[in-house]
């Protein structure tokens, strides 16, 4: 949708009217939809007087961005062309609710999580028109903090705030259209490595990879976490599911997100880490296992009737949860301190950003750092040698860029001294690009917060200020367009080439003489 027919804007010669109507229209675009860059517009105006603050952001597999967050607030956005997002505002049932985090599947299914006062979970399967309530808790002192389900598969999971001596935690496997709570015991109870989550962006949760096998009703999922606590450690766990036959499963057989019977689609899997990288004792592989569960086999027509203790034995049986090492981030940790964004990519690489929201300029000293990035999800992680300048939310990680388009966009000359990058890796943007990184394509990963955004070339180990803008709370990648979420309604979408500007105006080129 466009705000302007276009014979308004094409012709010089009718600027004296395009200005007439400009000063006709103006009032009603709200400063979210003309803040953007490149522009956002609204299908639907004028936007609320009192503009909410936005924190949960997703960009499905066919590049629909849905944002989500306060004052019941859901957007649904598309690009309509190389440059411009057409969003389209989503009425809920829940006009106060604080929608923190949400899942999009395509333009049309999603599913949305609000924090508490009796927590909800909704779920469109029609572009937002409509919204299914999938999940209620009024639970005194419900807290959910972060949803992520895989799309190949609809396996996913909830995890929130501690109840009853474990974080709640909630096992999808229809793509969020039912809820079961897992089984709790060791995996899910606070630590001095994990006391608590932070629901600042909807990233303190990772999926690795997930299993389904619809016709044999088993599920499986691999996720990384972490949090707030003394001190700050990224978890892993797997967790089995196979309800027995007098304990349903959450799915009905063959059933996709959508709600139709796919017929031939029983078994579904996302990527599994690539054992060759780790090819001794890979704990992925071979785990150290909190539980051994033996799965029921009710394969009579007419199972015998159950107890209710039997009933509970069953449900406890249909589990089988295994924990993995954890390992330190090298974050600060203690009260409001930790990691507030995670996410992992290309199967074992992961980047963990935090801080502490009351200290927003923060860089991290002796006592813990703000970032950390490992290659290995698997084994330690390290402190970033350059850390993000101050307090970060969100982070996201870009697919692989062809590495000479991108040194041409950032550096555009191979004499570039570019005094901050130089500063922080010891050598030339050149020397970086062409001789310390062999890789034909480069992804670049971004992290933001209300102090400011930063980028970084290496996966987390430097990172060099992108924009000074406060206020921003979460980022995603939509293709080659970085998409920015945050306080009183603050949406951008920016090009890789605005990118390069941005960075350009506080990395300053330095040609040798």
């Amino acid at each position: 949708m466009h705000l302007f027919p276009t014979s308004l804007v094409s012709r010089p010669s009718r600027t004296g009217l395009l200005l007439f109507f400009l000063s006709i229209l103006l009032p009603w675009i709200s400063p979210l939809q003309i803040a953007a860059k490149p522009t956002v517009l609204f299908s639907q105006s004028p936007a609320p007087q009192k503009r909410p603050h936005y924190r949960g952001l997703v960009v499905s597999a066919n590049n629909t961005v849905w944002l989500s967050g306060t004052r019941g607030s859901v957007l649904r956005g598309k690009f309509i062309n190389a440059d411009i997002i057409q969003w389209d505002t989503c009425k809920t049932q829940y006009p106060r609710k604080d929608f923190r985090d949400i899942w999009a599947l395509d333009e049309n299914t999603a599913v949305a999580m609000s924090i508490a006062d009796s927590a909800v979970v909704i779920k469109t399967t029609d572009g937002g028109k409509s919204w299914q309530l999938v999940y209620h808790d009024e639970t005194p002192g419900i807290f959910l903090d972060v949803i992520e389900i895989d799309s190949k598969t609809g396996v996913g999971m909830i995890l929130g705030d501690p109840l009853q001596g474990h974080f709640k935690s909630l096992f999808t496997t229809d793509y969020g259209s039912s809820w079961t709570e897992i089984l709790a015991s060791d995996w899910n109870a606070p630590l001095d490595t994990l006391s608590s989550f932070f629901a600042a962006s909807g990233t303190s949760l990772s999926i690795i990879s997930s299993k389904a096998n619809h016709k044999k009703q088993k599920f499986s999922l691999t996720a990384g976490f972490a949090g707030g606590g003394l001190r700050p450690q990224f978890h892993l766990v797997q967790i089995t599911y196979q309800p027995s036959k007098n304990q349903p499963a959450n799915i009905r057989p063959n059933q996709g997100p959508s709600g139709a019977i796919n017929g031939t689609n029983n078994q579904s899997e996302s990527p599994k880490i690539n054992q060759k990288n780790n090819p001794k004792e890979n704990p992925l592989v071979n785990p150290k296992e909190n539980s051994v569960v033996h799965y029921m086999d009710n394969s009579k027509d007419n199972p015998p009737l159950i107890t209710p203790q039997q009933q509970a034995s069953s449900a406890n049986d249909a589990w089988k949860i295994s924990n993995y090492p954890t390992f330190e981030l090298r974050m600060k940790g203690g009260p409001a301190w930790g990691c507030y964004g995670l996410t992992t990519y290309q199967t074992t690489k992961g980047i963990a950003v935090g801080g502490n929201y009351a200290q927003p300029t923060f860089r991290g000293d002796s006592t813990g750092a703000i970032a950390a990035f490992t290659n290995d999800i698997l084994g330690p992680w390290q402190a970033s040698a350059t850390p993000p300048y101050g307090y970060r939310s969100g982070v996201c990680v870009s697919a692989g860029i062809n590495k000479d388009s991108l040194f041409q966009l950032f550096f555009k000359d191979k004499n570039n001294q570019c005094q901050r990058f130089s500063q922080a890796h010891g050598e030339l943007p050149h020397t970086y690009f062409y001789q310390t990184n062999h890789k034909k394509e480069i992804p670049i990963a971004i992290c933001t917060g209300t102090s400011g955004t930063d980028i970084s070339f290496d996966g987390g180990n430097h990172w060099l200020p992108l924009s000074e803008e406060r206020g921003f709370n979460a980022c995603t990648w939509s293709c080659n367009h970085l998409i920015l979420a945050g306080n009183l309604g603050k949406v951008q979408s920016i090009s890789l080439r605005e990118l390069s500007n941005l960075f350009q105006q506080l990395n300053p080129p330095s040609p040798s003489r």
